[in-house]
């Protein structure tokens, strides 16, 4: 899967890069996001991936803002029109590369991926909020057995994500992001 994100505004001078702790929990009160994973209790934040050689987090930091788009699998689009506005989501370097680099955060809710002739599928807009200081990298993430049930190990292909409080932490921790 491929993706071709263009840049559709700047990141206006001044816009302060928020700390993933700073994000709300996105469930409401009493209810709780599941997964049919029983370790995934309430849902932290999304993983996005993305080919490095067609959209790269170095691509993403000179843009800014970009529409997330050219996703084709059922799954991750129900990801993505379950995505809110100010979710943030870790940026994984897919192919070669195969590490988490950075956190962007959506900026725009789902809406039609004209991209797409079926009509079927959609994107968002997502804004950059921080790189890692150190790139998580898929053979770190597997060596963790804290982290087996994510679907980033399981579901290899799954581009678009969900991650729960806990294993956010630990990936946060490991890019020496908080």
């Amino acid at each position: 899967m491929t993706y071709s994100p263009q840049s559709i505004s700047r990141v206006r001078a001044g816009d302060q890069v928020v700390s993933p702790m700073s994000v709300a929990n996105y469930a409401t009160e009493g209810e709780s996001r599941r997964s049919t994973h029983p370790k995934i209790e309430r849902q932290r934040g999304w993983l996005i991936k993305t080919e490095p050689h067609t959209w790269s987090w170095d691509d993403q930091v000179t843009k800014g803002i970009t529409f997330w788009d050219g996703v084709r699998n059922y799954q991750a689009s129900n990801n993505l029109k379950a995505m809110k506005l100010g979710d943030i989501c870790l940026f994984y370097h897919s192919g070669d590369e195969r590490q988490i680099m950075g956190m962007v955060e959506v900026v725009k809710t789902y809406y039609p991926d004209p991209s797409d002739p079926s009509g079927r599928f959609g994107m968002v807009d997502v804004k950059v909020l921080k790189s890692f200081h150190r790139p998580v990298t898929l053979k770190a993430i597997k060596e963790d057995p804290r982290l087996q049930h994510l679907a980033l190990v399981r579901q290899s292909r799954l581009s678009v994500m969900p991650i729960d409080e806990e294993s956010w932490e630990i990936l946060t921790q490991m890019g020496n992001a908080q």
